[in-house]
């Protein structure tokens, strides 16, 4: 049986290019993709991956992970994933309509009072699902609505 392979080897020019994207990777959006490629360092520096989980705060699996992700995709299984929008802009401006904060901004109090009664995040997720056969959670509804409320005319 083949043993499993712990340490990550890097040439000089992996090497500088994983320094490179740990300085890069700074910032509140980014500790995620940083302490993915603080695995790999301390893996490169003979850090067993027990090591790693308790000095990096991670479970083990988490740290299995990462070295995986990275063995196979290399610097790009470090960055953090682009996950598209399920609903087009269309859908989010229909959604918004539906919705009764949108009623708030315009200032229609007997439509808020109608709508409040009929409507809540949870309802328009059901409905979203009903209508696009798309899943997403209330709080994500949420959010979509805040986001465009803010943004609104």
């Amino acid at each position: 049986m083949e043993k499993r392979r712990f340490f990550i080897h890097l040439t000089s020019e992996e090497l500088k290019a994983l320094e490179r994207f740990m300085q890069r990777a700074t910032g509140k959006k980014q500790w995620r993709a940083r302490k993915r490629a603080q695995v790999v360092y301390f893996s490169y520096k003979s850090k067993t991956p027990a090591q790693i989980a308790l000095e990096l705060k991670l479970s083990i699996r988490s740290v299995y992970s990462h070295l995986r992700s990275y063995r196979q995709k290399g610097i790009k299984g470090l960055a953090e994933p682009i996950r598209p929008m399920k609903l087009s802009a269309q859908q989010v401006t229909q959604l918004t309509e539906i919705s009764y904060w949108a009623k708030i901004v315009s200032n229609k109090k007997q439509d808020i009072m109608d709508l409040r009664k009929r409507w809540s995040f949870r309802k328009m997720a059901q409905w979203v699902f009903d209508e696009w056969q798309i899943k997403l959670s209330s709080e994500r509804i949420r959010q979509i609505v805040y986001k465009k409320i803010r943004t609104y005319p």
